[in-house]
């Protein structure tokens, strides 16, 4: 309430005839444009104050579009100081919401993208890791051919491992 008083005569008087504490003695940080939106529509004179709600959206909105841009930015800027951190899960979670914010982060879209490959190479190398062992003991009780389809399985799932395409080279030998 920009007018206060210990009555309701004082409450008036000063609406009639005090100007508000500027905004930004409230809060510094508030973006000139608001300051500007937050003095017309507190204006005295009925002419200069804002006509219509939707003349003060029409203000507003670009505001609010470049204060979540400002915010979405820093939220990028922190989910990449998670993921460095090996945070990956709390990093996407914190893209996410940026992205909510502002759906044309470009720097967030491209972390969010790099994120979820990293947290599916991370899903990968556990099930590729629980299938060696499933292999391994598979081996121990000479069924190699079950063993071999566990290990084909597991290369199915990222071609390119050299572990378990050795593992099948010595199978195969077998």
């Amino acid at each position: 309430h920009p007018f206060r008083g210990d009555d309701w005569g004082t409450v008036i008087f000063r609406i009639t005839s005090a100007d508000p504490p500027p905004i930004r003695d409230l809060a510094p940080e508030v973006p000139e444009a608001l300051v500007y939106v937050v003095q017309q529509a507190l204006a005295k004179e009925p002419e200069v104050r804002y006509q219509s709600l939707r003349d003060i959206l029409l203000d507003t909105e670009p505001i609010l579009a470049r204060l979540r841009q400002e915010q979405a930015t820093a939220t990028v800027v922190g989910a990449h100081a998670l993921a460095a951190e090996g945070h990956l899960d709390a990093a996407l979670a914190a893209v996410r919401q940026a992205l909510e914010m502002d759906p044309l982060n470009e720097s967030g879209r491209q972390l969010r993208e790099e994120l979820r490959n990293e947290i599916q190479k991370k899903v990968v190398r556990i099930r590729i890791d629980a299938m060696l062992l499933e292999a391994d003991a598979l081996e121990e009780r000479r069924c190699y051919t079950d063993a071999l389809q566990v290990l084909e399985k597991a290369l199915s799932l990222d071609k390119s491992d050299k572990g378990v395409t050795s593992r099948l080279d010595v199978l195969n030998k077998r």
